[in-house]
């Protein structure tokens, strides 16, 4: 399976958009479910969401748990939210022939933001 930066921005923001409280269980009923749960393992892998997956038990499947977005997850996803700035990172780089990795979705975005703010390139 690929790794697929529309459905991690995707589940980011449905993460973000869940209410504050204890830690609940996760669902995205538009992907199947091994795909979420194979997304969702590699953005706690990588310190982007807080949560567990838990093993399945009997004929109960595995259960995603999550209580939010990390520090770097929130600031990943206020950088990447604007549709239109997302679709314009997307094209720059698959114009350049690159890869759509986290960071360079990140340093991309943050470019064309400091550009638009007249702020110094980084």
């Amino acid at each position: 399976m690929k790794r697929d930066i529309d459905l991690v921005r995707q589940i980011m923001m449905n993460i973000e958009d869940l209410p504050s409280g204890p830690s609940m269980q996760f669902r995205m009923g538009e992907v199947d479910d091994p795909v979420v749960r194979a997304h969702l393992e590699m953005m706690i892998s990588a310190g982007l969401v807080n949560g567990k997956i838990t093993e399945p038990y009997g004929a109960r499947g595995a259960v995603i748990i999550i209580s939010g977005l990390s520090w770097e997850g929130h600031e990943w996803i206020e950088t990447v939210r604007d549709d239109g700035l997302w679709n314009e990172v997307k094209i720059t780089v698959l114009n350049c022939g690159g890869a759509l990795t986290f960071e360079i979705a990140r340093d991309v975005a943050n470019q064309i933001l400091r550009k638009r703010l007249r702020l110094p390139a980084e």
